[in-house]
């Protein structure tokens, strides 16, 4: 019997509608837990200079030998594959995501899954044990990921796992997440861009298999003893703060031990409500996002100042990342970008590319997060990431003074800057 483990790796090419197994024993038993095993199998199958929109880049979705137990902080999904996001060149690298897919994913059969290939029109995958079926996706296509999870919970089954993108991945949008229920994401590498450079929508996973424990009596003692309330650590954010200690952080309520991996307080099972009145449980509000962002401050032994940054009122936070979530988009991108609107806005630049910036104002920042995800009008200048941003905003400073012919143009990436550039000018 194989304990912690369920035995096989399922790979499916979507160019070729082929779907195949593989025993995961030669792997799992070395390369322990979902992220080794991630890093393993793209060593094995990503070929050599694959870049993250090419045909060749593999979706690598990976378990852990305690997914699918009541071992605490066990939920996450390892998600794994050829990231958009690192400039100048993309690379490998890994997210992780909260919920339940890893333990649907093992329940059907499967420690880990690869998908390979482009398909030609939008499809989402159901895995139901070990029959896998390729759904049309055309209707669910441009809508947000709420709607399609729940579109797909009430097509094929309400218990089943669903992990989707929405309108920023299918636009190819560098901060485009993977989504999962309604607040778990797999942020900050653009594997929602990924997805939709497959036309991938969704992959639904639902099992009715079981993952053996082998000593499950010291398990649950082992659960007992950490599964306690406990207070988390502080921010990295608060590593800058002068004004935040340890000691201060250590007097807030304490709240239980998270299997979100997160380094927040965040006060969980407290109730969010989206922008259509729903109303949802949320393990993951932490202060950090929806009370306060102490984004000030500065880097020891460097000119590099970060500004403090306006405060949305808390129902704007909220619906803020409400927003977030059912288009997609890294959250993190708020972070990165309200303080380097900020930064410039500081400097006396009211506008970019004709467009205005107001990043103190939260209805003007919720449009930008839409317009981000739909490549439109100031958000297409960022849908590719703040480092590309910088160098197309560098280019529109030479096109706008008329010395492009002054540099070297045959670059790829230059070429590709010029293009974007011209069409937002336009």
């Amino acid at each position: 019997m194989i304990y912690g483990w369920v035995g096989k790796i399922l790979f499916i090419n979507l160019s070729k509608r082929k779907v195949s197994e593989k025993s995961s024993l030669p792997y799992v038993k070395e390369y322990i837990g979902g992220r080794m095993l991630a890093a393993r199998l793209a060593w094995e199958f990503i070929p050599l200079n694959t870049g993250p929109f090419d045909s060749d880049n593999v979706i690598i979705i990976t378990t852990g030998p305690l997914s699918g137990t009541i071992a605490p902080t066990s939920g996450r999904t390892v998600m794994a594959m050829i990231s958009p996001v690192p400039y100048p060149n993309p690379w490998y690298t890994h997210s992780t995501i909260g919920g339940w897919f890893a333990t649907q994913l093992k329940c059907a059969g499967y420690d880990a899954l690869l998908i390979s290939g482009q398909s030609s029109k939008p499809v989402f995958i159901e895995i139901n044990d070990d029959v896998i079926v390729f759904h049309d996706a055309g209707d669910l296509w441009g809508k947000d990921t709420i709607t399609t999870q729940k579109q797909i919970k009430k097509r094929i089954d309400p218990k089943s796992q669903v992990m989707t993108i929405g309108p920023a991945g299918e636009n190819l949008v560098n901060w485009a997440t993977v989504q999962h229920d309604f607040d778990s994401a797999a942020g900050h590498s653009g594997f929602g861009a990924v997805w939709g450079s497959k036309k991938i929508k969704a992959i639904v996973a639902r099992g009715t298999g079981h993952i053996s424990v082998s000593k499950p009596d010291t398990l649950m003692a082992e659960w007992r003893r950490v599964g306690k309330y406990t207070v988390t650590p502080e921010h990295v954010f608060a590593r800058y703060n002068d004004d935040v200690s340890q000691q201060t952080l250590s007097k807030e309520p304490v709240g239980p031990i998270c299997s979100q991996s997160c380094v927040n307080n965040c006060r969980a099972g407290q109730y969010l409500k989206t922008e259509d009145g729903s109303e949802f449980g949320s393990f993951c509000i932490g202060h950090v996002f929806t009370q306060e962002l102490p984004t000030k401050y500065t880097r020891s032994d460097t000119d590099v100042s970060v500004p403090k940054t306006k405060q949305y009122p808390y129902d704007d936070s909220v619906k803020l990342m409400a927003l977030f979530n059912s288009l997609g988009i890294d959250f993190w991108m708020r972070i990165t970008l309200q303080p380097w609107l900020t930064a410039i806005k500081n400097k006396g630049i009211e506008q970019l590319a004709g467009y205005s910036i107001r990043p103190d104002d939260p209805v003007w920042f919720r449009k930008f997060v839409k317009n981000v995800a739909y490549c439109e009008g100031l958000g297409k200048l960022f849908s590719q990431g703040l480092s590309n941003s910088i160098s197309i905003i560098f280019a529109l400073i030479l096109l706008a003074i008329d010395v492009v012919l002054a540099i070297n143009v045959e670059t790829e990436t230059y070429m590709l800057q010029r293009e974007l550039c011209t069409s937002i000018i336009e």
